[in-house]
This record gives structure tokens, C-alpha cells and sequence, in this order.
């Protein structure tokens, strides 16, 4: 209800955690900080310097007003995997985890977005990244983050919510061409099921209890993805990683660069 009602009514929704969810963004900031207090050549050399990869921005910058370190995920990690001071992958593995915990929950959304749009739950997913691989840290059920829902629960129709058309004369096979059945035949703003039509709410992040297992978990998970990513840093060119859209971008800001 909290991401649908804005979705109707101005068409700006937002997701807000719930308030013991967020136990993954202290345990970035603090590898972050330690990571940001590092000298400028170590920070360069485990990160890269920011540019093009895949057709997309990454890497590590200092720039006039303000240090800027962007990674993004990748099917199997994230690029770069930064280590911590300590030479740990705390900090790679906490990264990892928040990246796929937050595309998880958008990937979720999706088919809550589409059953407003009056399309099939499963529009969006050919336009996305192909499903992130993970561990076990969300309340998912499946081996991919962000399929909460098997295809089938996906394309399945609901009664009262959006289903495709089928085959219609000059309309490809397999396009949606949003035919409402049920009660709620009009987009109005009555008689419309709240929650996308039947659609599970998204994934939760997880709780402090769990976070000590699951950053384990990761940095051995993420080991070799990590050392690969290391590897490319220092000039071997027989891969360039693929580099999903899904990024997380980490700011230090000094008092005398915010005018301080």
C-alpha cells in the first residue's frame, strides 16, 4: 500500500524500508570509511580509476569536491571488489550484498508497477539484467535474487488483475496488449487491488542477527569473482567484466571541499 497509493496518485512511488532493515548500510559505511581513509594509490589500485567498463561508469576518483567510489554488480560479484584495509573482503561482501538485497526488492516491484500499467506481472523482465546470482541473504526462496516469484506465480492470471490478450489478429505472438479482466475493468482509482493485483510484497534486507553468517558467507562466495576483478585491475586482459546496470556509487565528502 505504501508504494502503490504514490504510484496512482502522483506517479512518484518510493519504497521505504522498515526501520530494522537497513542493518546492511552501517556495516557499508564503517567498511567505507576505513576504506576512504586509505592513501589515494592504494584506493586507485583497488579500484581502478573511474571510467568506461562495459559501457558503463566505474571505479574510484578524487575529485574537486568530493572522493566518489562506484561500483557495480555483476552476475557473479561486483566490480570492483574492494578489499578492506585489513586485506579482508568485508567490505567487497557487504557491497555485494546491499547491491543484490536493493535489486531484489526493485526487481519485486516490477510486477506490482506492471499490474498498474495494465500489462502482464512479467512485462518488465525481459527489458531488465538477467537475475543476479547470490547467497542466502533475503527471505527469498529461490536460487536468484530477485525472482521471488517462480515464472509460473508470475505469468499466472489472477482473478480481478492484469492478464495478456493472447494472439490477436496484427499483433505479434507474445505481446501484451493488457486486457483487464474481473470487476476493475476502468483505471480508476476504486475497486483496484491494492499490492499490483495479488503480487507478493518485495524482499526484506536482513536483520542484524543474520548479518555476521551472511558477510562470511559472501566473501567466500564472492572469492574468486573478487580475485578476477583484481586480476583485471592490474592489466590482465584476457577478460572485462560484464557489468550489470545495478550499482551502488560511495561519497566522502571533507569539510573543506563542502565549503566547511
Amino acid at each position: 500500500m505504501q508504494f502503490i497509493s504514490p504510484l496512482r496518485n502522483t506517479a512518484s512511488p518510493h519504497h521505504q524500508l522498515r526501520h530494522r532493515a537497513p542493518t546492511l548500510l552501517p556495516a557499508v559505511e564503517s567498511c567505507a570509511a576505513a576504506w576512504f581513509a586509505q592513501d589515494e594509490e592504494a584506493k586507485l589500485d583497488q579500484a581502478g580509476s573511474y571510467g568506461h567498463i562495459d559501457r558503463k561508469f566505474t571505479g574510484y576518483r578524487n575529485g574537486k569536491f568530493r572522493e566518489q567510489l562506484e561500483v557495480r554488480a555483476t552476475a557473479e560479484a561486483l566490480h570492483p571488489a574492494p578489499p578492506s584495509p585489513d586485506g579482508s573482503l568485508r567490505f567487497a561482501a557487504a557491497l555485494s550484498l546491499l547491491l543484490r538485497s536493493l535489486d531484489a526488492i526493485a526487481r519485486a516491484l516490477l510486477p506490482h508497477i506492471a499490474c498498474e500499467l495494465g500489462v502482464a506481472p512479467a512485462f518488465f523482465d525481459a527489458l531488465c539484467d538477467p537475475p543476479l546470482t547470490s547467497g542466502k541473504n533475503s527471505n527469498e526462496s529461490g536460487p536468484d535474487v530477485g525472482r521471488a516469484l517462480s515464472e509460473e506465480q508470475r505469468r499466472a492470471p489472477r482473478k480481478g488483475t492484469v492478464t495478456t490478450g493472447g494472439p490477436e489478429k496484427g499483433v505479434p505472438q507474445g505481446t501484451h496488449t493488457g486486457v483487464l479482466q474481473g470487476t476493475h475493468t476502468e483505471h480508476s482509482q476504486t475497486n483496484r487491488p491494492v499490492g499490483g493485483g495479488g503480487c507478493p510484497p518485495p524482499p526484506r534486507l536482513l536483520e542484524a542477527t543474520e548479518l555476521p553468517a551472511a558477510l562470511a558467507a559472501e566473501a567466500t562466495r564472492i572469492r574468486s569473482a573478487a580475485a578476477a576483478s583484481a586480476s583485471y585491475l592490474d592489466g590482465d586482459d584476457s577478460f572485462e567484466p560484464r557489468l550489470a546496470h545495478s550499482l551502488l556509487r560511495l561519497c566522502r565528502y571533507t569539510p573543506h571541499r563542502c565549503g566547511g
